[in-house]
Protein backbone atom coordinates (compact mmCIF):
# COMPACT_ATOMS: atom_id res chain seq x y z
CA UNK A 1 0.00 0.00 0.00
CA UNK A 2 1.52 3.67 -0.85
CA UNK A 3 0.16 6.45 1.04
CA UNK A 4 0.07 9.77 -0.53
CA UNK A 5 3.32 11.87 -0.22
CA UNK A 6 0.89 15.20 0.63
CA UNK A 7 -0.44 13.42 3.32
CA UNK A 8 3.03 12.48 4.76
CA UNK A 9 4.49 15.69 4.11
CA UNK A 10 1.18 17.41 5.91
CA UNK A 11 1.66 14.93 8.58
CA UNK A 12 5.74 15.98 8.85
CA UNK A 13 4.64 20.22 8.50
CA UNK A 14 2.00 19.02 11.49
CA UNK A 15 4.52 17.05 13.39
CA UNK A 16 7.07 20.04 13.18
CA UNK A 17 4.62 22.77 14.28
CA UNK A 18 3.76 20.62 17.97
CA UNK A 19 7.08 21.05 18.38
CA UNK A 20 7.50 24.66 18.01
CA UNK A 21 4.08 25.18 20.17
CA UNK A 22 5.65 23.13 22.65
CA UNK A 23 8.00 25.70 23.08
CA UNK A 24 5.19 28.63 23.13
CA UNK A 25 2.01 29.56 21.96
CA UNK A 26 2.49 31.15 18.31
CA UNK A 27 0.43 33.17 15.99
CA UNK A 28 -1.18 31.31 12.31
CA UNK A 29 1.16 33.36 10.64
CA UNK A 30 4.32 32.78 13.26
CA UNK A 31 3.82 29.05 12.51
CA UNK A 32 3.73 29.61 8.79
CA UNK A 33 6.78 31.59 8.43
CA UNK A 34 8.52 29.29 10.53
CA UNK A 35 7.50 26.46 8.61
CA UNK A 36 8.47 27.76 5.44
CA UNK A 37 11.68 28.36 6.66
CA UNK A 38 12.06 24.78 7.36
CA UNK A 39 11.41 24.18 3.72
CA UNK A 40 7.47 22.84 3.45
CA UNK A 41 5.26 23.79 0.30
CA UNK A 42 2.14 26.33 1.16
CA UNK A 43 0.07 24.17 0.79
CA UNK A 44 1.43 21.42 2.90
CA UNK A 45 1.18 24.65 5.35
CA UNK A 46 -2.06 25.62 4.97
CA UNK A 47 -3.28 22.44 5.84
CA UNK A 48 -1.14 21.91 8.33
CA UNK A 49 -1.99 25.04 10.28
CA UNK A 50 -5.23 24.40 9.16
CA UNK A 51 -5.37 20.47 10.77
CA UNK A 52 -3.81 22.50 14.35
CA UNK A 53 -6.63 25.64 14.41
CA UNK A 54 -9.43 22.86 14.14
CA UNK A 55 -7.93 21.08 16.96
CA UNK A 56 -7.82 24.30 18.84
CA UNK A 57 -3.87 24.25 19.43
CA UNK A 58 -3.58 27.49 16.92
CA UNK A 59 -5.83 30.73 17.85
CA UNK A 60 -5.08 33.88 17.04
CA UNK A 61 -7.38 35.22 19.62
CA UNK A 62 -5.68 33.47 23.04
CA UNK A 63 -2.49 34.17 20.91
CA UNK A 64 -3.30 38.05 21.32
CA UNK A 65 -4.42 37.67 24.91
CA UNK A 66 -1.41 35.53 26.09
CA UNK A 67 0.89 38.08 24.53
CA UNK A 68 -0.62 41.07 26.38
CA UNK A 69 -0.85 39.11 30.13
CA UNK A 70 2.47 38.29 29.16
CA UNK A 71 3.83 41.51 28.59
CA UNK A 72 2.08 43.00 31.27
CA UNK A 73 3.52 40.61 33.84
CA UNK A 74 7.34 40.52 32.89
CA UNK A 75 7.89 43.37 31.21
CA UNK A 76 5.28 46.05 30.67
CA UNK A 77 4.17 47.54 27.59
CA UNK A 78 2.01 50.16 26.10
CA UNK A 79 -0.77 49.71 23.79
CA UNK A 80 0.95 51.54 20.57
CA UNK A 81 3.70 48.83 21.36
CA UNK A 82 1.85 46.09 21.89
CA UNK A 83 -0.27 46.59 18.89
CA UNK A 84 2.87 46.81 16.81
CA UNK A 85 4.31 43.97 18.36
CA UNK A 86 0.72 41.85 17.83
CA UNK A 87 0.86 43.44 14.18
CA UNK A 88 4.34 42.38 13.52
CA UNK A 89 3.25 38.45 15.09
CA UNK A 90 0.61 38.05 12.26
CA UNK A 91 -2.31 39.48 14.23
CA UNK A 92 -5.48 40.85 12.40
CA UNK A 93 -6.37 44.48 13.12
CA UNK A 94 -9.44 43.82 14.17
CA UNK A 95 -8.35 40.66 17.08
CA UNK A 96 -5.75 43.66 17.85
CA UNK A 97 -8.00 45.84 18.71
CA UNK A 98 -10.41 43.77 20.63
CA UNK A 99 -7.39 42.15 22.62
CA UNK A 100 -6.18 45.70 23.50
CA UNK A 101 -9.80 46.57 25.09
CA UNK A 102 -10.74 43.97 26.72
CA UNK A 103 -7.16 42.73 28.51
CA UNK A 104 -5.86 45.92 28.93
CA UNK A 105 -7.71 49.06 28.96
CA UNK A 106 -6.97 52.40 30.84
CA UNK A 107 -6.56 51.60 34.14
CA UNK A 108 -3.73 48.25 33.62
CA UNK A 109 -1.98 50.86 31.18
CA UNK A 110 -1.84 53.44 33.31
CA UNK A 111 -1.02 50.79 36.42
CA UNK A 112 1.62 49.22 33.68
CA UNK A 113 3.02 52.70 33.48
CA UNK A 114 3.00 53.07 37.16
CA UNK A 115 5.17 49.96 37.43
CA UNK A 116 8.00 51.34 34.54
CA UNK A 117 7.89 54.82 36.33
CA UNK A 118 8.98 53.08 39.88
CA UNK A 119 12.40 52.14 38.54
CA UNK A 120 13.25 55.69 37.44
CA UNK A 121 13.72 57.07 41.09
CA UNK A 122 15.84 60.16 41.48
CA UNK A 123 19.69 59.94 41.21
CA UNK A 124 21.29 61.91 43.73
CA UNK A 125 21.56 65.47 42.46
CA UNK A 126 19.80 64.90 39.88
CA UNK A 127 17.28 68.14 38.60
CA UNK A 128 13.60 67.15 38.35
CA UNK A 129 13.27 68.34 34.68
CA UNK A 130 15.88 65.71 33.72
CA UNK A 131 14.79 63.04 36.05
CA UNK A 132 11.10 63.23 33.91
CA UNK A 133 12.73 64.07 30.63
CA UNK A 134 14.11 60.60 31.57
CA UNK A 135 10.97 59.14 32.71
CA UNK A 136 9.12 60.40 29.69
CA UNK A 137 11.92 59.01 27.15
CA UNK A 138 11.26 55.39 28.71
CA UNK A 139 7.92 55.49 28.88
CA UNK A 140 7.39 56.53 24.76
CA UNK A 141 9.99 53.58 23.91
CA UNK A 142 7.64 51.10 25.92
CA UNK A 143 4.92 52.99 23.72
CA UNK A 144 2.50 54.53 26.19
CA UNK A 145 0.16 56.83 24.87
CA UNK A 146 0.94 60.30 25.64
CA UNK A 147 -2.43 60.61 28.10
CA UNK A 148 -0.89 58.21 30.47
CA UNK A 149 2.21 59.63 30.04
CA UNK A 150 0.87 62.83 31.26
CA UNK A 151 -1.03 61.21 34.14
CA UNK A 152 2.35 59.40 35.20
CA UNK A 153 4.25 62.62 35.38
CA UNK A 154 1.17 64.36 37.46
CA UNK A 155 1.87 61.57 39.71
CA UNK A 156 5.52 61.71 39.81
CA UNK A 157 5.01 65.76 40.14
CA UNK A 158 2.62 64.59 43.27
CA UNK A 159 -0.15 66.60 41.70
CA UNK A 160 -3.79 65.02 40.63
CA UNK A 161 -4.15 63.89 36.82
CA UNK A 162 -5.67 66.47 34.59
Amino acid sequence: MVSDPSRQETDRAREAALRLLEYRVRSRRELAERLARRGFAEPVIAAAVRELESAGLVNDVEFARAWVHARMANNPRGSLVMRWELRRKGVEETIIQRTLEQEMGEERELEAALKVAARYAPRPGEDDSVRMKRLVGALKRRGFAFDVIDAVLARARGQAAV
